[in-house]
């Protein structure tokens, strides 16, 4: 009888270590990281409901921007969320248009690139909730707020998750989200090259005419991701040229990649002029590089375009992915 007792009470035992083991792989723990449904009102403690372009309503792991005008720009702030335990976001979406999503953490604001090459409406507008995921490792330093953009992104540090809707009307535009959560834990990754190459912009031509840069473009890079920008209608520390007031006919920019070159990266002219009612962020002349040495990059319009100080940009970048193939 005792024999008997003994073996219930071990099995007993048993049961309740191998029930607690259950509960621990289920537990809401960072150690794990493997997945956490986020308290937004927890998490981004600094979100304001009014914001400049939004209108911004958090409830638990949901949330929903909404603004009537042109642009919808929405922020959850946070002072500082560690999600480095994670591989990044995870959440089901509508959104009345195409969407731009970042996360910025201390340094810059970092675009997911969902397949793009920039980001820029790269996720799809839907009318029905539609899963989304955004890998850490997926994600693209503007170079916006430090004017470096290469360095990497810090998970252990993110201080907004932002989402832009933008058509160019004035109507309502609204971008919802449920259930969000940091997803995967992290994995260990062999190094990726970091060997470092020199992009130098040798000239910058409108209508054949070389314009006078004021800054002397030469910047080291360490990363596939390469912008340069010559002209920036929204940021005057980033106008480095006069416009002529007159009509493009032509641009060209060369370029030279010192000789650390030695990827197969794509590089393209990124052209922006006179927003939605002629060229929206168009990729021109996309070339893929596989060795040093100068390049030229040519833009010529179907038909001339007018041109203002505040109605043109200019650059040249680069990404692993072929932007035409988006």
């Amino acid at each position: 009888m005792k024999r008997h007792l003994w073996i219930t009470a071990l099995l007993a035992a048993l049961a309740m270590v191998f029930s607690g083991c259950g509960n621990s792989a289920t537990n809401d723990d960072d150690e794990e990281g493997e997945e956490k449904l986020l308290d937004l009102a927890t998490v981004f403690d600094a979100t304001e409901e009014t914001q400049d372009k939004a209108n911004v309503a958090v409830n638990g792991s949901d949330v929903v921007f909404t603004v009537t005008g042109v642009e919808l720009w929405g922020e959850l702030v946070a002072g500082s969320y560690d999600a480095s335990a994670y591989a990044g976001f995870k959440f089901e979406y509508k959104s009345t248009g195409s969407a731009t999503v970042y996360v910025q953490d201390t340094n810059d604001l970092f675009a997911f690139l969902n397949g793009s090459s920039d980001g820029y409406g790269a996720v799809p507008g839907v009318t029905e909730w539609a899963a989304l995921e955004i890998p850490f490792a997926t994600l693209l330093n503007r170079g916006w707020v430090s004017g470096n953009s290469s360095t990497p992104f810090d998970a252990s540090q993110i201080i907004k998750f932002c989402v832009t809707v933008s058509d160019g009307s004035e109507s309502a535009k609204s971008f919802e989200i449920r259930n969000f959560a940091a997803y995967g834990k992290k994995e260990s990754q062999a190094p990726s090259d970091t060997t470092a190459y020199r992009v130098v912009t040798d000239s910058v031509k409108i209508n054949g005419s070389a314009v006078t840069l004021t800054k002397a473009f030469d910047t080291e890079y360490t990363s596939d991701a390469v912008k340069e920008e010559y002209y920036n209608p929204w940021n005057t520390e980033m106008q480095f040229f006069a416009v002529p007031g007159t009509s493009l006919t032509s641009l060209e920019v060369t370029i030279t990649l010192s000789a650390g070159y030695a990827r197969d990266n794509y590089f393209f002219l990124s052209l922006w002029v006179n927003g939605y009612d002629e060229l929206n962020w168009v990729k021109e002349d996309v070339k893929q590089i596989t060795a040093a040495g100068q390049y030229t990059f040519t833009y010529t319009p179907a038909s001339a375009l007018t041109i203002a100080a505040d109605g043109i940009y200019v650059g040249i970048e680069s990404s692993a992915a072929n932007p035409t193939a988006q």
